[in-house]
């Protein structure tokens, strides 16, 4: 199915969807269409059982931080942003969506759009046997704001990609491993759980992981790994809203302990599997 479009107005305490959008691109990608509205802030999440999904209200926060951070500081209506999102649901009858809002920040600042596509998640298989990434030296200018021209970058960077690789995660000039183009990523190095902290995008599903390894007693170590480390690391995952977190077996072709999610690994996938069930509210 189509990814749908709307603007999402306010008319009083209720959400006018802008129905006319969905019309310009039929046949294009969530990232495509991004890349036509105009450049501002987005988040993007996904549901839960049709109507539900988690902390809803963090990603509303994320885009008000992203234009402060770009000195465009807007008040979203985020009862209107709920109202319209609820309402594009009902559209679009998806059983699960992956869900995108946009701010715009620079044609007529504080526009918000709406994209809705149906979610598609990674295969079982994933989860059992892991996926491969690949490294490379991409620069996120200001990379605590979630702003839309870095996906006219990672859509360069995964021109070239090969198929079989999950995600690209991006290296910085010291050669430490930073995160993924749409993923945080971690590392199991001598019983600690390695991440980085500082210029990467603390994302939400990030936030909850953490949460948990901490209450498990799990040691975290805020300092990314470097591609020379890589021998050193006997685990490692990304995680992402429509991802949850999942193992990662091999990095540029270097096997990751034995080539199989860890027993950290499958832990944090189960805790965050039960801590989803707890988080989930209605949208």
């Amino acid at each position: 199915m189509a990814v749908q479009v709307w603007e999402v107005i306010g008319d009083g305490d209720r959400a006018v969807l802008n129905e006319r959008l969905s019309e310009k691109w039929p046949s294009m990608t969530t990232d495509d269409i991004t890349r036509e509205l105009p450049i501002g802030a987005y988040t993007t999440f996904r549901t839960y059982n049709h109507h539900f999904a988690i902390n809803v209200e963090s990603h509303f926060d994320r885009l008000e931080e992203t234009a402060r951070l770009a000195n465009k500081p807007i008040s979203l209506q985020r009862a209107i942003i709920r109202a319209g999102i609820r309402a594009a649901i009902e559209i679009t009858s998806n059983s699960d969506s992956r869900i995108r809002i946009l701010v715009d920040l620079s044609v007529r600042p504080g526009r918000v759009f709406l994209l809705l596509e149906p979610l598609r998640t990674p295969a079982a298989e994933c989860y059992e046997k892991g996926v491969d990434v690949v490294t490379s030296r991409i620069v996120r200018d200001n990379p605590q704001a979630k702003l839309t021209n870095f996906i006219f970058i990672a859509h360069e960077a995964r021109q070239s990609l090969n198929s079989r690789y999950e995600e690209i995660l991006r290296v910085d000039e010291m050669g430490r491993i930073l995160e993924g183009l749409t993923s945080n990523f971690f590392v199991v190095v001598y019983d600690q759980l390695r991440t980085a902290e500082h210029g990467v995008l603390l994302g939400v599903t990030r936030s909850i992981v953490l949460k948990e390894a901490l209450q498990m007693g799990i040691e975290i170590r805020f300092e990314p790994v470097s591609i020379h480390e890589i021998a050193e690391v006997t685990e490692a995952f990304i995680t992402s809203s429509s991802r949850g977190v999942l193992p990662v077996r091999s990095i540029d072709r270097k096997r990751i302990g034995s080539g199989m999610p860890g027993p950290y690994t499958q832990l944090l996938i189960k805790q965050f599997e039960k801590k989803i069930l707890k988080l989930l509210r209605p949208i």
